[in-house]
């Protein structure tokens, strides 16, 4: 029998009902949009010390770009303390060796990129997630990455502070003022600016181990450019450019470009942290180049001890926790909200930001109540998604039929 217009239109309703509450009962982390604010896009080996830090939820899955890193060694990449937001070291992956972020087995195979596992994320251990303190990590790498000199090398470490108004580069895939998303390292160059320019926008930089960029020209970084360098290039009489590391990516007001300025971790004042990190466990050596020398060299790693392959992280043993405290974090960072653990708002009457507490309290109780089940929840949410997504069809179907 055929079903009349009035019988029809509730089957409908239950269908639609029925697929949209499928669709919110999973947790994804979407991608986001991504490119340095003001800037243009760089070309392959231009920045080969640039590196992309990466989610995965599994395997196979496609990375996540949410921070850029430094190489300062074979096996070391210096980022932001903040850019560690909690997840396991198999969800890790740092991509470099091309001006894409994009890297998959095929790239990897022919050469145009490389891609590494991590073994240990560590955060230095005066990191203030409050103040934003002190915001500098070191990654090390599961295998040594071949350093040719051209498509990867590392840089070597400021050895003395930088003098106001000079021209420095900055360099990511973060975001740009049109949200437009694009997987090309994008470059700039900002002058290093007093303190005084930051703490006009209400940045809260009072000490020397922080750097203030930018003169709000509308040149500046953003979200997704955490972690990733500030630095000078140097051209010697001979050779190949040398990547002089400055700073790091910490903070900035809400937004990108416009008068927009930005907080870099001056990198000098850490030599002995990162000196530390590198030598740990490895015979690599950390190079520095004061400002204005004139005969720069490249570091010269020693070799490294066999690896040692790390045992696997054991499975959650809590089955019914949410992955939403992670993808907060991961959108955060991508977005520019995130100072720490303290999540940012512009505020109705200025541009200055403003700690949005009630965010921080809910999202920092999802953190401490789901840590340790991340694992659990990043997959289980990704497995099921075909589950789902093929049973919606299936209603949709189902009442297509019936109409």
């Amino acid at each position: 029998m055929k079903f009349s217009q009035t019988q029809q239109q509730p089957d409908v309703v239950i269908a639609v009902i029925l697929a949209f509450l499928l669709l919110s009962s999973f947790c994804l982390c979407a991608q986001f949009d991504s490119k340095v604010s003001g800037g243009t896009s760089a070309t392959d080996n231009e920045f080969p010390h640039m590196v992309s830090i990466q989610y995965f939820s599994s395997p196979t899955a496609t990375g996540i770009h949410y921070c850029g890193g430094t190489l300062i060694s074979p096996k070391h990449v210096v980022t932001a303390s903040h850019c560690e937001i909690g997840l396991t070291m198999d969800k890790i992956r740092i991509v470099m060796g091309s001006s894409s972020n994009v890297c998959s087995s095929n790239l990897a195979a022919s050469q145009k990129c490389i891609m590494r596992g991590v073994t240990r994320f560590t955060k230095h251990p005066n990191y203030d997630s409050s103040t934003i303190k002190n915001d500098i990590a070191i990654i090390e790498l599961d295998q040594p990455v071949p350093l040719d000199g051209w498509r990867v090398t590392s840089a070597v470490v400021e050895g003395s502070t930088i003098p106001t108004n000079t021209q420095v580069y900055i360099a990511g895939w973060g975001r740009t003022t049109s949200s437009s998303s694009v997987t090309n390292l994008q470059k700039a160059q900002v002058p290093v600016s007093p303190a005084s320019v930051c703490n006009a926008k209400n940045l809260g930089m009072t000490t020397p181990q922080q750097i203030c960029g930018g003169n709000g020209n509308g040149i500046d970084t953003c979200g997704g450019d955490s972690g990733g360098p500030l630095f000078r290039k140097v051209v010697p009489q001979s050779g190949l450019p040398i990547f002089v590391l400055a700073g790091v990516v910490s903070y900035g007001p809400p937004g990108c470009g416009g008068s927009n300025v930005g907080v870099y971790t001056n990198a000098t004042h850490y030599l002995d942290f990162i000196r530390s990190q590198v030598s740990t466990g490895t015979q690599y050596t950390v190079a520095t180049l004061a400002y204005g020398a004139q005969q720069p060299s490249q570091p010269t790693p020693q070799p490294s001890p066999t690896p040692v392959t790390p045992q696997p992280t054991p499975k959650p043993s809590q089955q019914s926790c949410k992955c939403k405290c992670y993808c907060k974090k991961l959108q955060a960072l991508r977005e520019g909200k995130l100072r720490g653990n303290l999540w940012m708002t512009s505020s109705s009457a200025s541009s200055k930001p403003q700690q949005d507490e009630n965010k921080a309290v809910e999202v920092q109780t999802e953190c401490s109540t789901n840590s340790k089940c991340e694992t659990h929840a990043l997959n289980s949410s990704a497995s099921q998604v075909g589950t789902k997504v093929a049973l919606i069809f299936s209603l949709l179907a189902i009442a297509f039929v019936f109409w």
